[in-house]
């Protein structure tokens, strides 16, 4: 199998200890203090509000939808962060390997289980574009960082579903 995209050493530790840190010491805490804050008398009989029930119970659920949504993000992210695509263009097949939660797989897929890839611009503020990419068979779509070091010209033959000799021209 040729190589086709790999995500350095460096960054794919990043990824990898960056999930659970995120899901489990940042968004499973916050979820609970705000679960926590959510009850009354959860501060003690000495507290003194400093503004009306409801803003509190505002920020308390906001605080609760961040921490779910952390947690849950993370869980989510590993899984679907691919560190290294390769090819083999005779048998016709990718392997995928993902970062997942502290360490990784692969898993190999025909080509023709590819089934669309989209190139998103990473925004103003932060340069951090990335391909998904739907596969045949998975709900959630994988996540290329396009900070990789890649073949770009043999990564969209891939997924776009043409080997070398399906390439016009």
């Amino acid at each position: 199998m040729e190589t086709v995209f790999n995500v350095s050493g460096g960054r794919r530790l990043l990824i990898r200890l960056m999930v659970p840190v995120v899901s489990v010491l940042m968004g499973v805490p916050l979820a609970a203090v705000a679960w926590y804050s959510l009850f009354p008398g959860s501060q003690g009989p000495d507290s003194v509000p400093i503004g009306p029930h409801w803003l509190g119970l505002l920020f308390d659920l906001a605080f609760l939808l961040g921490g779910i949504a952390l947690a849950v993000g993370g869980w989510l992210y590993g899984p679907a962060y691919v560190t290294r695509i390769e090819a083999d263009w005779k048998q016709e097949t990718a392997r995928f390997t993902v970062a997942g939660w502290v360490r990784g797989w692969s898993f190999t897929v025909p080509v023709g289980d590819i089934v669309s890839s989209r190139y998103h611009h990473g925004g103003k503020a932060v340069n951090a574009p990335w391909t998904t990419v739907r596969l045949r068979g998975r709900r959630l779509p994988l996540i290329v960082d396009a900070h990789g070091d890649a073949d770009w010209i043999a990564v969209d033959r891939l997924l776009e579903q043409r080997t070398p000799e399906r390439v016009p021209g």
